[in-house]
């Protein structure tokens, strides 16, 4: 780090130009600041002397002519100081000026609105704008008020159709027709008490013996069917081969014994 060069240095003649600029800039503050004083002083003057003006309607503002940000800021400053109404009107840096009135004289609202539009304000000409507005309002609130209110009225047929198709549709129809819902009490829903199973062990295990031994028996009598349709098969060929008669209740005799079995 001890052996890096530094940031070169600057010249004799660029520290002299540099100082010179500091200078310039400390005299362009001093002078704007003596402007600014001045000029303060200059609408303190004009202000005082609109505010020893005789009270009227030909003295009840007092117009600017059109300036920078800078000195309408003191004006507006100095004006709300005296106890006026100001207000900046026009374009930025074309001919946005300050217009002041006295407090008695206060501008209302549609004057200010001229004043933005460009237009001359004529109080008589406004108010009777203003009458023809609420009075045009009024009238739009009442026609509003009577279509929301037509709509909200039942309409009535002249003709019933229920008469025309009463031979189809009934008599009865529609909300006429409609009827109280009321739950069957048998149905419904069931407590978790009533879906217990309250019967023993042992009545459990008595009614799966006699459901399998149900089933076990059906099985052998289905087998001892199917034997005996073999065995009357059997008996018929034989009795076909051999000429020998037989007797034909041979298969009913298998059948009874099949069943005595089961029993």
């Amino acid at each position: 780090m001890a052996g890096m060069a530094g940031p070169p240095k600057a010249s004799d003649k660029e520290i002299a130009e540099r100082k010179k600029g500091r200078e310039m800039a400390k005299k362009i503050e001093i002078r704007n600041k003596q402007e600014s004083k001045d000029f303060r002083l200059e609408i303190d003057k004009r202000i005082d002397t609109f505010l020893k003006l005789p009270i009227g309607d030909e003295n009840r503002k007092m117009v600017f002519e059109a300036m920078p940000k800078v000195r309408r800021a003191i004006v507006h400053d100095v004006s709300e100081t005296a106890g006026l109404v100001v207000h900046s009107f026009g374009v930025e840096d074309v001919d946005r000026h300050v217009v002041v009135w006295r407090k008695e004289f206060a501008p209302c609202e549609d004057e200010l609105e001229a004043i933005k539009q460009g237009i001359e304000y004529d109080p008589v000409v406004s108010a009777r704008e203003k009458y023809e507005t609420s009075k045009r309002q009024k009238q739009e609130e009442e026609e509003e008020k009577k279509r929301a209110k037509g709509k909200k009225e039942k309409f009535v047929p002249r003709t019933n159709y229920k008469a025309k198709y009463e031979h189809l549709i009934g008599s009865e129809s529609a909300l006429d027709a409609a009827r109280v819902m009321e739950t069957n009490k048998s149905f419904g829903m069931v407590s978790s008490e009533s879906k217990k199973d309250k019967r023993s062990v042992e009545v459990i295990q008595a009614e799966i013996r006699a459901h399998y031994w149900v089933v076990k028996r059906s099985d052998l009598f289905r087998i001892c069917l199917h034997q005996a349709f073999f065995l009357d098969k059997f008996i018929s060929v034989s009795i076909m081969a051999t000429g020998i008669s037989s007797s034909k209740s041979s298969t009913m005799n298998c059948l009874s014994l099949s069943k005595k079995m089961l029993l």
